[in-house]
């Protein structure tokens, strides 16, 4: 417990509570709830201090109303608009995407806020024409007839979502089995989609309860729970107050293996305890009153009008002055990489500097540890690799006037390419100075997460850009793929291999007009192309071309500057041409295993780093 954090509480503007293991106890359906010690206190303690708060489940059993019911049966006074569930939040954001039509895998609890909101919801059955999501919650009926319907959807198209990925939330008699992960992890593993949740942890919905709050910027928030998977990483994700309490599936040493950075800012045993801190802090003044700050906070002001103004300035430059990163100083295998401490950079004439959230590991950061790439003269160790990244603008240096009227401002929400062997580093760290043309606004409703996977792989080559363009697109893939590249809209798909370049010409006996050999093949795949015809490769071709073919070399390093390009792929995203994909998300301290996934192969997505 910090000074710092007891800070934040004082100055809090809004709250989200958990509700099962948080604020009550009940079976695994809600029955038999009774509030913890101090939850009936907390609310009414908020409610007069007239903070905004909602009671946030991630269940969908019930309807939100439903559940607030539930609650003020149990002695918890809960208006039915301060109750959230992953069915609220996932109005909201499909709302942003445009969808239209849900599949939903689940009951009233779910389909009721949707319908509400306007969605079309259809049931796990039939034709999954025009189907736009599916939403996967509380379903104990599921079969396999609706996992085929759902699967159905998802290679037509409907992007993939689950209320929640916990495998358990706390109940009276210990804990009980959710069903959202284990629908989602089936559906997953037969199409190799990616998913995103709707419910706790994502920052989609801390960002949903923010808005119902009416709460900006997220760091005024307080998020408050029991779940080491749920409330703290959501928190940590929006930089929001995360306040644990041990009184449900998390006890005083769940969070004592991670990071201190991924800790909860207050550890306590309960709401009873939230409570008797929030009681020290002194009442806000009343409306025309100057409130008289904290003794310690007056004491501070006090000496501060003491100092002269470039002094101040000049100790305040002084704050931050270092960073993390993942870095390496030597290469290697992927044990060569761990957390670094370097110095931040500031941002130069026509740059910004970008805090960023999430930055992912591709193939050529593989190369990149390993020594594979010649580093300019003037790069030293540390290496900090990666070329995409996603962050809010921190602040703006000289010159920056940005690729429309409204420019570039701290806060703003954006995405980049960029390259790991210019000075400073890479997009594996938390702070990169990027120039302004190198940036791409981050679309309302993606996360960070979603956004950071967008820029290096839409700047090289991607399936359904070539049927967007009008192109036949033949794929290649293993058998265990071959609907996976059917769904990113490719034509025909012919099974990867020795004897791709022959299968390529029994169904084009003439061969090919051109390749995109994203898959490394380079000679091997020469057979397939026509008399004339070209072959595009990502790395520089090994070998000597034939026939005429024509070579050319595609490098992201060669348009990093082209941030408009990057604008428009997001724009296919959201019309749906493109999709995004996260494999999985890793705190940056474990990218030496993110490294080790991807070089054993079978990552379906990107894998994301986040700070």
């Amino acid at each position: 417990m910090t000074e710092a954090a007891l800070e934040r509480l004082r100055d809090a503007r809004g709250f989200i509570f958990d509700m099962d293991g948080t604020l009550a106890l009940g079976d695994r359906v809600n029955h038999g709830l009774r509030p913890l010690p101090g939850a009936v206190d907390m609310l009414a303690w908020v409610r007069d201090r007239r903070l905004p708060y909602v009671v946030f489940t991630n269940g969908t059993n019930r309807s939100p109303r439903h559940f607030a019911s539930v609650l003020r049966d149990a002695g918890l006074d809960v208006p039915d608009a301060r109750m959230m569930t992953p069915a609220t939040s996932a109005a909201e954001m499909f709302a942003k995407r445009g969808y239209r039509r849900i599949m939903l895998l689940g009951g009233d609890g779910l389909a009721g806020p949707l319908r509400e909101a306007g969605f079309e919801v259809v049931a796990p059955e039939g034709s999954p024409a025009g189907v736009d999501a599916v939403l996967a919650g509380w379903f104990r009926e599921f079969t396999m007839d609706h996992l085929e319907a759902a699967c159905r959807a998802v290679w037509a198209g409907a992007a993939l979502y689950s209320a929640s990925q916990t495998p358990f939330f706390a109940a009276a008699g210990g804990r009980a089995l959710g069903t959202s992960r284990a629908i989602s992890a089936m559906i997953r593993s037969i199409t190799g989609c990616p998913l995103a949740v709707t419910g706790k942890p994502s920052l989609g919905a801390l960002r949903a309860a923010a808005s119902r709050l009416g709460v900006r910027p997220l760091s005024r928030l307080v998020v408050v729970g029991d779940d080491p998977l749920l409330e703290v990483p959501m928190a940590h994700r929006g930089r929001a107050l995360a306040v644990a309490v041990g009184t449900g599936l998390g006890g005083p040493d769940a969070y004592d293996h991670l990071p201190p950075g991924r800790r909860p800012h207050l550890n306590l045993r309960g709401v009873d305890e939230l409570l008797s801190l929030c009681q020290r802090q002194p009442r806000p003044a009343e409306p025309g009153k100057r409130e008289d700050p904290a003794p310690g906070r007056r004491l501070r002001s006090v000496l501060a009008r003491g100092i002269p103004r470039r002094t101040r300035t000049r100790t305040r430059e002084f704050v931050m002055a270092t960073m993390r990163a993942v870095g390496c100083t030597e290469f290697g295998d992927p044990s060569v990489l761990r957390l670094v401490t370097v110095d931040r950079p500031t941002p130069g004439p026509g740059q910004v500097l970008v805090r960023v959230a999430a930055a992912t590991v591709n193939p050529t950061d593989l190369g990149f540890r390993a020594g594979g790439r010649a580093l300019p003269d003037g790069v030293v160790p540390p290496y900090i690799p990666g070329m995409d990244l996603a962050g809010v603008i921190e602040s703006v240096g000289p010159d920056v006037a940005g690729p429309d009227d409204k420019g570039w401002r701290a806060g703003d929400r954006v995405m980049a390419a960029v390259s790991p062997t210019a000075a400073g580093g890479g997009a594996q760290a938390e702070y990169v100075a990027v120039a302004e043309d190198q940036l791409a606004r981050v679309p309302d409703g993606w996360s960070l997460e979603e956004a950071a996977t967008l820029p290096m792989n839409g700047l090289t080559v991607a399936t359904a850009l070539g049927r967007h363009a009008g192109l036949t697109v033949i794929g290649d893939a293993a058998p265990a793929d071959v609907a996976l590249v059917e769904s990113f809209g490719a034509d025909h798909v012919v099974e990867r291999g020795d004897g791709m370049a022959a299968a390529v010409r029994a169904r084009y006996p003439g061969g090919v007009d051109a390749v995109i050999d994203a898959a490394l093949l380079g000679p091997a795949i020469l057979p397939a192309v026509r008399d004339g015809g070209q072959l595009l490769a990502v790395r520089p071709f090994q070998g000597e071309t034939e026939r005429d073919i024509t070579i050319h070399l595609v490098l992201v390093g060669q348009h990093l500057h082209e941030g408009h390009r990057i604008a428009a792929l997001a724009a296919l995203v959201d019309q749906g041409v493109l999709t995004l994909r996260v494999a999985e998300v890793l705190p940056a301290d474990q990218a030496a295993e993110a490294h080790r996934r991807l070089d054993a192969g079978g990552i379906r997505g990107r894998l994301v780093l986040t700070f």
